[in-house]
């Protein structure tokens, strides 16, 4: 039997510095302007995270090429690290519940500093950790209880966003408690080996 919720290795996720600047010329239009790319932004952000597609996240934050910042966040959506030895059941089960993810966020509620901008987020998935947490026979009978679960769990955090271009462009730049959102992808469920007539695992 593998010992429960098992987590091998923690990776800590990027965080960005933050130098605040006088947020110029921002008229009303401006900030509704500036609340409807931040809502895409975190919408696309969400849609990314359901398939597990970081590459996407990259290319909505701040990071250049000659920042290496965001280098964990690959490895929080790498499947393969569990997957290579536990096979495509552990992949499907992973992939599932990356698809349950939503972002429920308020942009008029966000708090503009300079050129950042902080929003509260809450992110709700199924609860995979109560399904994790019983014992199951196959990643097939983990799988089956995952979309049979009518219970969320949530993470409450913040997104920071950044004004690059000091004009309309906004980018994740600060993306708090994505190690634990990820976290079952580092996560492996409880599989017990059935036994046979005479007692021994088959």
């Amino acid at each position: 039997m593998r010992n429960n919720m098992r987590i091998n290795r923690v990776i800590a996720a990027a965080v960005s510095a933050a130098i605040v600047f006088t947020f110029a010329g921002c008229d009303a239009f401006g900030v509704r302007k500036a609340m409807g790319v931040m809502h895409d932004r975190i919408t696309r952000y969400n849609q990314s995270l359901n398939s597990l597609d970081y590459e996407t996240i990259r290319e909505l934050s701040d990071w250049t090429e000659e920042d290496n910042d965001y280098t964990a966040i690959e490895e929080l959506f790498d499947t393969s690290y569990y997957g290579d030895e536990e096979g495509e059941g552990f992949v499907d089960c992973a992939e599932y519940i990356a698809s349950t993810i939503t972002i429920n966020f308020n942009v008029t509620g966000a708090r503009i500093d300079g050129y950042f901008s902080e929003i509260d987020v809450t992110y709700e998935m199924v609860d995979w950790q109560s399904v994790y947490s019983e014992p199951h026979d196959s990643y097939e009978d983990v799988l089956a209880d995952l979309k049979n679960c009518p219970d969320k769990y949530t993470i409450e955090s913040t997104i920071t966003l950044e004004n690059v271009d000091k004009v309309e462009d906004w980018r994740l730049c600060r993306l708090n408690n994505l190690t634990g959102v990820m976290s079952f992808v580092h996560t492996l469920p409880e599989i017990v080996a059935p036994e046979s007539s005479d007692g021994i695992d088959l």
